[in-house]
């Protein structure tokens, strides 16, 4: 039988994982700008957490979120493939992972309980962004890459191409 509770707190660690890691690869850009939109894409997972972590805490799992936390591994470079790839090397790789998550998460929506669906929503919002994020970054030359990402964070582009570092 499916529980939304263990599969919210598995997307939990996931958002977490995945905020750690881009913050990894904003750390090693090579460049500024690259650098702010690594650390904007661990923004995004971080704020994603979050509301995951609060769902989770009204329904009295509060223990679980901070072991699964605590129970992280620390990090090291193989354990991030992204790190040793170019720029347009990580989008290429990132991008049907991405379409692969935006799929897995609109039929998760399906399995949610109502009193969940709009945060299963959000996630799912969350994903397509970051997807949307890559093909701009590939097929568009980066331009307005940030601006889905901003919009699920509540803030507006600050800039038509891309917010200055």
């Amino acid at each position: 039988m499916h529980d939304p509770l263990k599969e919210l707190l598995e997307w939990y660690r996931d958002e977490i994982s995945a905020a750690a890691m881009f913050d990894d690869l904003a750390l090693g850009a090579a460049d500024a700008a690259g650098a702010f939109k690594w650390r904007t894409l661990a923004r995004l997972e971080r704020h994603v957490a979050t509301q995951l972590e609060a769902a989770l805490a009204q329904r009295g799992m509060a223990a679980l979120v901070r072991a699964a936390v605590t129970d992280e591994r620390p990090r090291t470079d193989e354990a991030n493939p992204y790190l040793s790839l170019t720029w347009r090397g990580a989008m290429e790789r990132l991008r049907p992972e991405l379409v692969g998550y935006v799929r897995d998460f609109e039929k998760a929506e399906a399995r949610m309980p109502a009193d969940l669906k709009a945060l299963a929503r959000f996630v799912t919002a969350h994903e397509q962004a970051l997807l949307d994020f890559v093909v701009r970054e590939l097929d568009h030359d980066g331009r307005g890459a940030l601006d889905p990402v901003l919009r699920v964070l509540g803030l507006s582009p600050q800039h038509p191409t891309a917010p200055a570092p």
